[in-house]
């Protein structure tokens, strides 16, 4: 008996069935790759907030500049203007995209140091900074905004 005769080959129909069940195995894999990117793109969002927030308030503790109570946003070119007064601060900041809408609050305390050895004082200055992530941008309401707070101690002269 020849057995080239008996032997099948694969069929079309078992060649779909394969290619489908390869396809529904993939699909979690595919739907984890699209969340790890919103992931990836919002966590850079969040770096860069807090680099621009680290930014003006090494800026503040250079100057030893104390910012009016209050919400200032950049201009295009990543120039933060602050005043106190008849006095004013460019800060420089990290470039960022439009989308991006960075809004600084400021807010103050007095301090003064107890010893006296050391009598400090000097005003610890509250930067919130609030702005929109490249996934999830929104409308302009408040609900798509994330919020950073980062807090320094400004020195101010005896």
């Amino acid at each position: 008996m020849n057995f080239l005769f008996f032997k099948r080959g694969i069929s079309l129909v078992e060649l779909m069935v394969a290619a489908f069940i390869l396809i529904l195995a993939m699909l979690p894999l595919w739907g984890l790759l699209g969340s790890s990117h919103e992931r990836v793109a919002r966590t850079s969002d969040e770096i860069l907030a807090g680099q621009m927030a680290l930014e003006v308030a090494e800026q503040l503790e250079q100057t030893g500049f104390l910012p009016e109570t209050g919400e200032v946003s950049p201009d295009a070119d990543g120039k933060l203007l602050l005043t106190r007064g008849s006095r004013t601060l460019t800060c420089l900041i990290s470039p960022f995209d439009p989308y991006f809408e960075p809004k600084f609050a400021f807010s103050s305390e007095i301090v003064g140091s107890p010893s006296i050895e050391s009598p400090t004082r000097g005003y610890v200055v509250h930067i919130d900074l609030s702005f929109k992530t490249k996934v999830d941008p929104g409308s302009g309401d408040s609900a798509s905004r994330k919020e950073f707070s980062l807090s320094c101690f400004v020195v101010t002269e005896q």
